[in-house]
Formats: C-alpha cells, structure tokens, sequence
C-alpha cells in the first residue's frame, strides 16, 4: 500500500491536554511502501479464482523478512478481497519455544486453521444439511482420525465419528494423518469457497507439521486453494530446507519483505503525526537511521520518544512539537530495537519489570492465573500473599494499558515476542535460576494444564544448579528437588507427555538430559536406581527409532539389552533390533537379528524344512533355514 487513506491518517489525533496524546498505530501503517508486495499477494489470488479447474487453481505463497518487516500484517490485507470473493480465510500460528524446548501440541497452528475453517464453513450463508452431508461423506472414515485434534469438526459428522481419534505414535498412523488432513482440506473447498490456509513463523513448527505442510504442498489433487506460509529470515533454516526441493518442481509466489527505504518510512511517521511538514521529514530520517527501516522499529522508536517527552502535542496548535538535537542526544545510543525497548521498559516500577520478566518465561503465550501465581510467590519477600496478589493483578492490567501486553481467548500474550524478548534480557544469571524454580515447581503440582510436567521440566531443568546448590527444598515445592533421581522422574514423565502427543524430538530431549542426570555415576545409576535407569534407556531407544537416529537407537537399544534382567525385559529391545534394521533397509541383518530374538526367546527353530508329501504326490523342497529368503 503506496498511500494511507484519509480515514488512517484521521485516526491520529484524540487528546485534549498538551502532550499526553498517544500515538495510535492502525494497521496501515505497517504497509507504507508496501504496494508491490500487496499487488503481488492480491493477484496471486485472482488467478486462483480465475483458473478454478485448471492447473493453476492451487498456489503456494511464500512472505519472509525480518522480524517487525510486517509480514502478518500484509497477509492479512488478503482477507477483505477473500470475504468479498466468497473465501474462506482461516490462520494459525507458531509460536517459540520457551527453554529451547517447544510445550506446543504438534500441528498446532495448522489444527488452528483447520478449526478456524470449519467455523468460516458453519457460518457461510449457502451452508445446508445438504452441503454438511457432502462434508462427512468427502470425508469418509478420515473422520475419525481428525475430530481429535479439530476441535470444531464435529457438527459435520454424526455420532459414530465422533468416538474416533488417532493414536500417532508410528510411522504408519502419521501417514494416515496426513492422508486425512488433505482429504479435510478437498472435502472444505469448493468452486464458489476457494481457502486461504495462512500459516505463520513456520520457523518455530514441529516436526510432524513440517512434513505435513510438505505434505500438503506436494497434493496435486487439491483445487481452490491458497497456502501461505510466512518465516523470518533470520531463523529460516528449516523453513528453506523444506522448499528447496519443492521449488524444483513448482513455481512459488516469494513475496520478501525487506527494510523500507527512507521514503516509505517519511511516509509512515507522516501518517503517525498527521504531517508532512519538513521538519518531520527530519524526524524520519532520525528513524531510518536509528531503525533500519524496519516498520516495527519505526513505530517503537516514535512510541519512545513520545514517552520519554522528546515528542509533545501542541493542542492549541494541533501539532507535535519536538526539539531534533534533544532527540538526537537523548537516543543516542538507542541504535536497535532492543535498547529502545529497554529504555522504555526502565521507566516501569521495579516489581512490575519482576513480573514481566517471570511473564516472559512463562512463554510468548502464558496464563494470567500461573503468572499470578508464580510472580506473587517471588513478590512475597516485600508484601503479604493477599497484597502480592493484588499488585500482579494490577501490573498485569497496567501491562495491557502500557501495550506490553495483549489479552488472548485463552489468556495473554507479548504484543511481540521482541518485547518478551527484551524481558528476559533482562534477567541477571544470578536470578534466572531461582525464577525459573518458582515456575518449575509450580507446574509440578498445576495438574490443570494437561502439559504441566512438560513445564516443569523445562523450567527446573534450567534451575538445576540453583535447586542443587543453594535451596535444596524450595518454600514452594513438596517435594525434593535436590535429588537428581527425582529431576530425571520429571524429565521421564515429560517425555511420556510429549510422546503420547506425538512430539517424539521434544520427548527425547527431555529423556537425554533425564540419563545425563544419571549418567554422572555410570555404574550407580544401574544399581541405584534401576528401573528408573532402565525405563529411560528404553524409551529413549523407542524415540530415536521413531526420529529416525538410527545409529543411535542402535547404541542405546544394545545397552538396553546387556541390562535387561528378564525375558520380558528383552522383549521390548529385540523387537527394536529387528526394526531398527528394516528402517535402514538392511535386510540381510534384519533376518540376523530376527533370528537372534527367537533364539533368545527360547524358540527352537529346525535346522531344515519337514518334508511333507503333497496330495498330488509332489514333495515340498527342503531348505536349510539359513537358506531363506524374506
């Protein structure tokens, strides 16, 4: 969008006192200079519709940039002309991982989206019994394996398919998954409803939802249908990976949303103050310079200097007033987006910061009752519980005033996770620890969250020395956290969490840094505490498997069998040295090894062939068993 319209740059003054109007940032102002990229996302779009049964009636659109270059905010400039065509639109979200470990459900964002489909479905006004029966009879029995995970599926289905689910915990039941999500996707659209699947900061997904994406974005089969899927640059490693080899075969739509140029940013502080006076083409080029041209950064900067009194408004005259060189001495030093949100963060009352910083990990996302709990915990020291409570309650309020904050459907999030980024900046190490054991030890006991031990030991993992070497029971926990046997029994029950959802990466995460824990004592940990060592090794052999480190579930299934005490004991490892072998496609030593578990089950198996005499009079050859073939 080259132009911001009349009604944008009215949105800017609403203040009756001398310099405490705030600025308001609309939408547009995040797209100044962007109407090549806008033209090009729109027209993607038409062709869609224009070529509904052709080759063309499936698109893949690709925005990347940097963090704050605005991608969310053009993808969302599709969603007036998907409206007026009769579309449907639907979004879902990654969001980052907090400890380095992601507690998000995998496919996530992309069950997001489907959920946010159906409902678009419900509410279209040509929506019938008629059109619900096609719905389930396009869907089949694929039904059963979706109404899990979309939580709003089931008014398409009728009773019977409701009782279904998936359990995805191999190989062959992700591949029935996904064959599913792409008949969901067929059996939504239509020639008058083609769908928008908009996918965001793909960069933070799961295993399992990049090979569904990959998936989807090989089916040949689906018409009427527009995926979008956007990443930043900065952490697009993964994401590349995955079109790289699409991009072969397929044309892509790459939208790339780099830094404006000095223009588009006089531009966007023009329509910020209502003005493009001189002077304030002074004041941008200050931002460029201080910014990048990062749109983000620019409104931040201008939020900033307003704040901190560098930008007043003149009521009598209906215009800001400002001092350049003040500006320029006052920020300085003020050269990215984190300082400048630090500046503005060191205004906040000192117990506030505290609670942000506890809010920050928590996650992007967090929930105002554990934020309340936990921070009123760490603020106990200087008030009482009631009084601790309150003054949360109230930050947090102040928070969402201040925009730090926004309020979700299910709780909170960061306005960006830059600001939550600049929160956790500023934790000293010597604070992190005992702040991440209030957390850590909270979760333990918030059954609530189904995820709740995943929390846990992500957060008590991180205060490991903290828990070992200054409180061995925190005032908070029931339980001691100084043993590292009861640290390895939370990583194990994280890992079974993660596991039963099918986050097999994040379940041998927590179940390598569990045997760590142990393996400080190699030989201890076998007679100490031996079913917890035992039940470790094995999950995790089952994990690698699944993840596809061969050669490491080799190493560690062997150790589980040298350990295993029982005939039931080795069950379980012999049949993982058997698939462990067909996984690698190493047929011969698949035989080998499948001889070797009968052998060690106690089957006795003859040498030869039994000669039997067929009813025509023909014998059956004999063979040696060695002699086999599979």
């Amino acid at each position: 969008m080259s132009a911001v319209d009349d009604q944008s740059l009215s949105t800017i003054t609403e203040a009756c006192h001398y310099g405490t109007l705030a600025l308001q940032v609309p939408t547009p102002q995040l797209l100044c200079g962007r109407s090549k990229e806008t033209l090009t996302l729109i027209e993607a779009y038409q062709k869609v519709l224009q070529n509904k049964d052709g080759a063309l009636s499936k698109t893949v659109i690709v925005v990347h940039g940097q963090s704050g270059s605005g991608k969310t905010s053009l993808v969302d400039e599709l969603r007036d002309p998907v409206d007026a065509s009769h579309g449907y639109f639907c979004a879902g979200k990654f969001f980052q991982p907090s400890g380095g470990v992601s507690s998000q459900e995998p496919h996530s964002a992309i069950m997001a989206a489907f959920s946010d489909l159906c409902d678009l479905v419900l509410q279209s006004l040509d929506f019938d019994n008629d059109r619900r029966i096609e719905i389930q009879q396009a869907l089949g029995a694929d039904a059963k394996l979706l109404v899990k995970a979309v939580s709003n599926l089931s008014p398409f289905l009728d009773g019977d398919s409701q009782l279904g689910g998936i359990d995805t915990k191999n190989e062959s039941a992700l591949a029935k998954f996904k064959v599913a999500c792409k008949t969901f996707l067929r059996a939504m659209s239509s020639t008058t409803h083609p769908i928008v699947l908009f996918i965001d900061d793909i960069q933070w997904m799961d295993e399992g939802s990049r090979q569904l994406i990959d998936a989807i974005l090989h089916d040949d089969e689906m018409r009427n249908f527009v995926l979008i899927l956007a990443y930043r640059d900065e952490e697009a490693d993964s994401a590349v990976d995955m079109f790289r080899g699409f991009r072969e075969k397929n044309s892509i739509v790459d939208i790339a949303m780099t830094n404006l140029d000095a223009g588009a940013v006089h531009e966007m502080v023009s329509a910020l103050l209502g003005s493009s006076s001189e002077a304030i083409g002074v004041l941008s080029d200050l931002a460029v310079s201080k910014t990048l041209g990062n749109p983000f950064h620019v409104i931040k900067f201008m939020e900033t200097i307003q704040r901190e009194g560098l930008l007043l408004f003149d009521v009598d005259k209906s215009s800001w007033i400002f001092d350049i060189d003040q500006i320029k001495r006052e920020m300085m030093v003020s050269n990215t987006l984190m300082k400048l949100l630090s500046r503005r963060i060191q205004h906040l009352d000192r117990a506030m910061q505290e609670v942000l910083k506890i809010a920050s990990l928590l996650g992007y996302c967090f929930s105002g009752d554990m934020l309340v709990q936990v921070a009123s915990v760490a603020l106990e020291e200087k008030h009482t519980k009631t009084t601790a409570t309150e003054l949360v309650q109230s930050f947090l309020a102040q928070a969402i005033t201040e925009g730090f904050i926004e309020r979700t459907k299910v709780g909170y999030q960061f306005s960006h996770d830059k600001l939550q980024a600049s929160f956790q900046a500023m934790i000293a190490p010597s604070d992190a620890g005992r702040l991440h054991c209030h957390i850590g030890n909270q979760f333990v006991f918030c059954t609530q969250d189904e995820d709740y031990m995943c929390h846990a030991a992500i957060h008590l993992n991180s205060a490991r020395e903290y828990i070992q070497g200054k409180i061995p029971n925190d005032r908070l926990g029931r339980i001691n956290l100084e043993a590292d046997d009861k640290l390895t029994s939370i990583n194990l029950e994280a890992a079974k969490r993660c596991r039963d959802k099918s986050a097999f990466v994040n379940a041998a995460s927590f179940l390598r840094y569990g045997l760590k824990l142990l393996n400080g004592d190699e030989q201890n940990k076998w007679t100490r505490n031996f079913d917890l060592a035992f039940e470790m090794t094995e999950t995790l052999a089952k994990m690698e498997l699944i993840i596809g480190n061969l050669d490491a579930c080799k190493e560690i299934n062997a150790e589980v069998l040298r350990r295993s005490k029982s005939t039931e004991m080795k069950i379980s490892s012999l049949v993982i040295d058997v698939e462990v072998r067909m996984a690698g496609n190493e047929m011969e030593e698949t035989i080998t090894a499948a001889k070797r578990a009968l052998k060690k089950l106690g089957v006795i198996m003859p040498r030869r062939a039994t000669v039997i005499r067929g009813w025509s009079g023909y014998y059956v050859g004999s063979a040696s068993l060695d002699d086999l073939t599979f």
